[in-house]
């Protein structure tokens, strides 16, 4: 509750801030990551966008974009803002992570399970973060890409059964 309650109250700010001046790259950045935080993507996006345009070596910002248009379902355009934030710092797990992501439903396997395995073996809580990806990955019929995606799941949460009965069923499908 006191969470949402600061969200709410910065959000406010952020927002009195940007009606004095509806281009302020810090506010839009700021009220862009709260959106994300709230789960508001599609309202987070412009908000994104023009911090990223603003900002142009700001890795937050590139990573919340890049968040935002995984869960709104947009995996391509996902990947040009997550790539760049990798770039910008290649150390970042969660920037791995996402990244990796992209590269999944990019159909560049090797490369995003490389990444996800590192995020996850830098910071096994990265592992929590991935189960949001597995049906659209299966939707979308990259069973090598969800493949991967469980076994980063499991580096970090090797008890989950779950994931270990998914990892399964997707084998046995896809014939190994």
């Amino acid at each position: 509750l006191l969470q949402k309650k600061l969200l709410k109250q910065a959000s406010e700010a952020f927002g009195k801030a940007l009606a004095k001046d509806p281009r302020h790259p810090l506010a839009l950045a700021n009220m862009g990551g709260i959106l994300v935080r709230q789960g508001r993507v599609a309202r987070a996006l412009p908000y994104l966008r023009r911090a990223a345009k603003a900002l142009p070596k700001d890795v937050g910002v590139r990573v919340n974009l890049g968040l935002a248009l995984l869960r709104s379902k947009k995996y391509r355009q996902s990947r040009g803002p997550l790539a760049e934030a990798h770039r910008l710092k290649p150390s970042l797990p969660l920037a791995q992570l996402l990244f990796g992501v992209a590269l999944l439903f990019d159909g560049k396997i090797r490369r995003g399970a490389k990444l996800m395995d590192a995020a996850v073996r830098a910071d096994k809580a990265m592992a929590g973060l991935l189960g949001g990806y597995l049906s659209p990955l299966v939707k979308r019929k990259r069973l090598s890409g969800a493949i991967e995606l469980l076994k980063a799941i499991l580096i970090g949460e090797p008890a989950n059964r779950v994931a270990k009965k998914n990892l399964q069923i997707l084998l046995r499908r896809r014939g190994d």
